[in-house]
């Protein structure tokens, strides 16, 4: 590697931590700072990159901000870039989340630290209402069909036996039958000459490390669960970290019983105070799980499909924006997520909120979110008050 190619991959690594660190407030203001960072302030990518990258982390699975990452980072460097943009950009998240996890064992059963999170909890329900709203605009919902679709998947997520997996593919399913994109799906000629694949390469790294890191704690049994669980989490949820939320809760909580929904309830809370987005919330499962492998192997699985989707659809975005059969998909799946959304807040609520009173926090994060655009950091730290000041009321 030359000096100069180093260099530019150090500034690009050192930029996405600065980001990983103040990137509070979800996919869309990250992606904001993403544009003034790279596009206004360094002008190390074109508004055409980011303004691709914007439509692509919105259109695959998992975390919005990690995917413009990798997708931006494969751009300007390559196939390390694009690793080191979204792993770096995910790692002050990871490691904060791990000292909040540590801390949760010790001081959870505190009544001052339970009332607390009790509001932070709260505060995290008017975050899902508020996000639910910003959703459920034209943009998502633009015909019958998809109120249809959001209605019926809001119902069949409340159905224990009904998981979301099968929701999302059955969504996208209907949207490929009943709301079809009619355009022509060729998008530009593709000539364009793009950073070469070495995914292989990384996968082969993966296979050399894994064993010797599953051997360190924790049995393979439980590690193996917790990874695939959440590699599957990662690969079918659209829509940014909190609409992975209903999965996690109902997979988490209801079927393997690794968490009670007060503690599920708990780490979202916790995950609400790191910059990185939603799911990080694995992080906290994992480190529940089988401790500091534990919270390694779920991180790492839940973020591992954006990547290598990132990487993939990066290397051919020209042919696969526009393809006909994934806006298909698409139509069915934007529609269903507004409904389970709306079903993570009711779970939420009734697992994780305790007190009729600390029950008005919801309706005034909602509003300051929705009509306000405070942060979400400022509403956390204000639930958690309030959650403490209507206690001891």
């Amino acid at each position: 590697m030359e000096k100069g190619e180093f260099k530019r991959k150090l500034r690009l690594l050192l930029t996405s931590l600065k980001l990983g660190c103040i990137g509070f407030g979800g996919g869309m203001a990250v992606l904001s700072l993403i544009h003034s960072e790279f596009v206004k302030r360094k002008k190390t990518c074109s508004e055409d990159d980011f303004l691709n990258a914007a439509a692509l982390s919105q259109s695959l699975p998992g975390a919005i901000s990690f995917n413009a990452m990798t997708y931006l980072g494969l751009r300007m460097e390559g196939f390390w870039g694009a690793t080191l943009a979204g792993w770096g950009f995910m790692l002050p998240s990871f490691l904060l989340m791990i000292g909040l996890s540590m801390a949760y064992d010790s001081i959870s059963h505190l009544s001052l630290v339970s009332q607390m999170l009790n509001g932070m909890v709260a505060g995290v329900v008017g975050l899902i209402l508020a996000v639910t709203w910003e959703l459920a605009k034209p943009e998502s919902i633009r015909c019958r069909f998809g109120w249809i679709m959001a209605f019926l998947a809001f119902v069949a997520s409340l159905i224990p036996q009904i998981g979301i997996v099968e929701i999302v593919l059955g969504s996208g399913a209907a949207g490929m039958v009943l709301c079809p994109e009619r355009r022509n799906g060729n998008g530009k000629d593709g000539n364009e000459a793009g950073p070469s694949c070495r995914i292989p390469a990384i996968v082969g790294g993966f296979k050399t490390a894994w064993p010797a890191l599953l051997g360190t704690a924790g049995t393979l049994a439980v590690l193996a669960a917790l990874g695939l669980f959440f590699v599957r989490v990662g690969l079918v949820t659209f829509g940014g970290g909190f609409v992975m939320i209903p999965m996690i809760q109902k997979e988490v909580v209801n079927h393997y019983h690794w968490l009670t929904a007060k503690q599920f309830a708990d780490g979202m809370a916790l995950g609400q105070l790191t910059p990185g987005p939603v799911v990080i919330t694995a992080t906290f499962v994992g480190y529940k799980v089988a401790g500091l492998v534990g919270a390694w192997v779920a991180s790492t699985a839940v973020f591992l499909p954006s990547y290598v989707l990132s990487l993939l659809f990066g290397y051919s975005l020209d042919r696969w924006k526009n393809n006909p059969a994934v806006a298909s998909f698409l139509n069915g799946v934007r529609p269903a997520v507004v409904g389970l959304m709306g079903s993570a807040a009711v779970h939420l609520m009734f697992g994780g909120v305790h007190g009729w009173e600390v029950l008005t926090i919801i309706p005034l994060a909602t509003l300051l979110l929705i009509r306000y655009k405070i942060s979400p950091i400022w509403i956390m730290f204000g639930s958690a008050v309030l959650g403490l000041l209507l206690a001891s009321s």
